[in-house]
């Protein structure tokens, strides 16, 4: 499992290019399938890096090439930035306050968010 946190930050290398791109500076979360579904690059310039482009996630992310990266704008429709998710509260169905979230953590295999830190 990866917390978000951790993963803000890591450098991304492609391995055709044996190039590194830049740091992960934002993950972004498909509001339906509370699944993580990429990363912003930033470098040179902003990228998308769809998370199953990612080969290897551990100290640095490891993709194939540069042409795994996809624009920007295409990230958005019906996801959430990772950092929008952090501050929100989290509220039981019988309308009870819990706390606020604080970080979220996902499995590595395919991005799957299986809990909230509150």
């Amino acid at each position: 499992m990866i917390k978000y946190q951790d993963l803000l930050g890591k450098t991304a290398y492609s391995l055709e290019e044996g190039r590194q791109w830049g740091k992960v500076a934002e993950v972004f979360v498909d509001k339906k399938t509370f699944t993580v579904t990429g990363m912003v690059i930033k470098g040179e310039e902003d990228r998308f890096l769809p998370y199953k482009a990612a080969k290897k996630i551990d100290e640095s992310i490891v993709f194939q090439s540069a042409a795994d990266f996809m624009s920007l704008s295409s990230a958005e429709p019906g996801a959430a930035r990772g950092s929008k998710i952090t501050g929100l509260r989290a509220i039981t169905e019988q309308g009870n306050e819990e706390g606020t979230v604080v970080s979220f953590y996902f499995k590595k295999e395919n991005g799957e968010i299986t809990h909230y830190e509150l």
